[in-house]
């Protein structure tokens, strides 16, 4: 169990590079980072509070959809 909990952190960071970019060509750069920093601060506060693997999972998948592609945004908008 540990090892699918742990690969969906990587699952969200591929499904993130797919979303949060899209994001970024349309409502701007800034826009995008504000909304993949708030999906992944709300995902590390569902990990927080998590009392099943569901949850486990779950905060998983949304912090790596929200932190790995905000790291990318942020060098690109640093730029």
């Amino acid at each position: 169990m540990i090892p699918i909990l742990t690969s969906l952190l990587y699952a969200g960071s591929l499904l993130g590079f797919f979303v949060i970019p899209y994001a970024a060509d349309n409502w701007g750069r800034r826009i995008a980072i504000r909304i993949s920093w708030a999906i992944f601060v709300f995902g590390v506060g569902f990990l927080g509070f998590a009392d099943s693997p569901a949850m486990i999972g779950m905060g998983q998948l949304l912090m790596g959809f929200g932190c790995n592609p905000a790291i990318t945004l942020c060098y690109s908008f640093l730029n």
